[in-house]
């Protein structure tokens, strides 16, 4: 009984091992400014939930609306609204969306 215990520990821990390489860039904060199209796609309402200045740029957060996703970019220019889409590769003012409710 107590090898299966270990052997399942030792199973348990390289599944942990090989998806959490995966998982640990996500959370980072990118050194050099980037394009706002680097990390965020075009036509999708996105909201700044933070921006801190820092040097000649800005370091953003940014949620993907109606998600959970959420995003941190380091750019150059004006900071965009609460609420934006990308148009072209720059942030464009829109409207707060309104929330879908589901249906049974």
């Amino acid at each position: 009984m107590g090898v299966l215990v270990v052997i399942a520990y030792v199973i348990f821990g390289f599944l942990v091992f090989i998806e959490a390489p995966v998982e640990l860039g996500q959370g980072h904060v990118p050194k050099v400014v980037e394009k706002y199209t680097k990390r965020l796609d075009i036509g999708v309402a996105y909201q700044l939930i933070a921006s801190e200045k820092e040097g000649d740029g800005y370091i953003l957060m940014m949620r993907k609306t109606g998600t959970s996703d959420f995003n941190c970019s380091r750019v150059e220019g004006p900071i965009p609204s609460s609420n934006f889409t990308l148009v072209d590769g720059k942030p464009v003012t829109i409207d707060a969306p309104v929330p879908t409710v589901g249906v049974k």
